[in-house]
């Protein structure tokens, strides 16, 4: 990447659309309040560049500058696109990801650190489909062999994703020379996504950049001055673009300075409060099997992205006990790395409004402000855990508010878990309601080769698989985990259905019949059950333990 080779700024910037002086106005509004970036969400935004050709880029729409807290400067370089189509017959596609490709193999891009972006308008479902999909597979995949292995699996992907797959390869081939697997893997792993409904009908993310301005106004009507401010960010992009303008905070003119007081500070302590309460509701999901065996469902996460990618709202159903939670915790693992991923139990939503939802979980911001904060994402995901509980609730307002909020902006994702027999009804007295489409994803029992990987880890579970009618029940996740607590030396007399296998697990792990000492197992057998009484009561996962038998607890 050299100066020579820069594109001149005015036929790119002066002779570009009104969707990408928006989407710089976005970013300079960021800028402005100091609000979280998408993609590099753990950074402070610095500086934003337009038509960044000069500076050595190829990736030149827009570049903007960020710094973590602690010191380390990151990059995302964007390439603004209205309309987008992948095939190697398109020149604006080949064009891209040429750009995008020269830059990766370039001295400027940092792969550890810096990102690139495709920003497009929202509504163009078929790119973002299968071409998120084939972005978070990449992501998902622990290396180059095993995204190469995922590629090749019939049904792991759309045919669609690997239509793109091949044909980005190519055209990577056709920019330079073609790229290893690794090369490859490591390319689309840092390349996203964004999508904006910016100088659109609906515009919300525009409403949303409003919002956010009029919470940050210094004096004045709020919602004037967020008017007023939005359309001088809208002048000062569409007269930046042409002339290649670089702006550092202290660049921007002073009477935009002047109006609006930095959030950083703000959305920092409330993005905090909600990553801590999402961290506690989804370390409360156990996904090992005994104390350290993990068993990857990688084809079933991979499904549930697929279905994220197409769908706003996504049901993840099983009978009790199969891992639909952890699946889900995987899923949201994966997409925390770059996205802004909330994580609530169902029970939380069962109050009158969702601005008590966010008090109680500590998040020091009401609904409309929390998406202000988050208005410059293109991506964000909420995961309700066991919806099925609402069903219990005599108040069930607050879930409505967020069904609500997910209507009025379509780059909100719910991830929902639901137990099967509740599908139905869920599906009828809240989501339907609300009138937002959804899939359904259903996960399956315990495949062979994932009691492998459970039998790898605890070889003292082989025993009890070797028998048809046990193995049956241990497809299921749950039960396969109570079994690592049970000994299982002893082939003989080995339960044979679900009654047999329930009351050895009683015994053994729950009332521990071994430990007769002071009448343990009885004390033991009581104090639990009256525990989860007590939870399902009040549909809470903590209650008060102070009148039970301490020794027991």
């Amino acid at each position: 990447m050299s100066d020579a080779s820069a594109t001149s700024p005015v036929p790119t910037g002066g002779g570009g659309t009104f969707f990408e002086q928006h989407v710089d106005a976005l970013f300079l509004a960021l800028l402005l309040v100091r609000a979280p970036l998408p993609i590099l969400k753990d950074c402070q935004v610095e500086e934003v560049h337009l038509q960044a050709g000069h500076l050595g880029w190829e990736t030149d729409d827009v570049l903007v500058g960020a710094m973590r807290p602690d010191g380390v400067r990151r990059r995302l370089a964007a390439q603004v696109k209205r309309q987008f189509t992948i095939s190697e017959k398109n020149g604006t596609c080949k064009k891209a990801f040429g750009d995008f490709w020269a830059d990766f193999k370039g001295s400027e891009f940092d792969p550890d650190k810096d990102r690139f972006a495709l920003v497009t308008l929202r509504g163009t479902s078929v790119l973002l489909d299968g071409f998120n999909s084939l972005l978070d597979c990449a992501r998902a995949s622990a290396d180059a062999a095993d995204f190469m292995r995922r590629l090749e699996v019939d049904r792991f992907l759309s045919k669609t994703a690997r239509g793109y797959a091949t044909a980005i390869r190519r055209i990577l081939g056709d920019a330079g020379a073609p790229p290893t697997d690794e090369e490859f893997w490591r390319f689309l792993s840092v390349l996203h996504v964004v999508s904006f409904d910016l100088n659109t009908a609906s515009a919300q993310n525009e409403a949303w950049i409003k919002a956010l301005l009029a919470a940050t106004a210094n004096r004045g009507n709020p919602l004037a001055v967020a008017e007023a401010s939005w359309r001088e960010l809208l002048e000062l992009a569409g007269a930046g673009m042409p002339t290649a303008a670089s702006y550092g905070h202290a660049d921007l003119p002073k009477s935009l300075r002047n109006r609006h007081g930095p959030i950083d500070t703000r959305s920092a302590e409330v993005v905090r409060a909600l990553s801590d309460h999402s961290s506690v509701t989804l370390n409360g999901i156990k996904t090992t099997i005994g104390t350290t065996a993990e068993i990857a469902r990688d084809a079933l996460t991979n499904q549930v992205l697929d279905a994220l990618n197409e769908n706003q709202v996504v049901l993840v159903s099983a009978p009790a006990g199969l891992g639909k939670s952890a699946v889900a915790k995987a899923c949201m693992k994966l997409l925390d790395r770059d996205l802004y991923c909330l994580a609530f139990r169902a029970e939380e939503f069962s109050v009158s409004h969702i601005d008590q939802t966010l008090q109680q979980a500590q998040v020091p911001a009401n609904g409309a402000e929390l998406l202000g904060i988050l208005a410059g994402q293109g991506r964000k995901l909420v995961l309700v855990e066991s919806v099925e509980r609402l069903l219990e609730a005599s108040v069930r307002d607050a879930f409505a508010d967020l069904l609500n909020l997910a209507q009025r902006d379509r780059s909100l994702g719910l991830l929902i878990t639901c137990r099967d027999y509740s599908l139905e009804t869920v599906s009828s007295a809240l989501l339907g309601q609300a009138g937002l489409a959804f899939k359904v994803i259903e996960v399956p029992p315990l495949a062979d080769e994932e009691l492998d990987q459970a039998v790898a880890s605890v070889p003292d579970l082989s025993n009890a698989l070797q028998h048809e009618s046990l193995k049956h029940l241990l497809r299921s996740p749950y039960l396969l985990n109570k079994a690592t607590q049970m000994d299982w030396s002893d082939t003989e007399g080995l339960p044979t259905n679900e009654r047999e296998f329930r009351r050895r697990c009683w015994g053994e792990v729950i009332r521990r019949n071994a430990a007769t000492a002071d009448g343990m197992p009885e004390r033991r057998e009581r104090v639990f059950e009256e525990v989860a009484l007590r939870r399902a009561r009040q549909l809470r996962p903590f209650v008060e333990i102070e009148d039970l038998d301490a020794g027991a607890l």
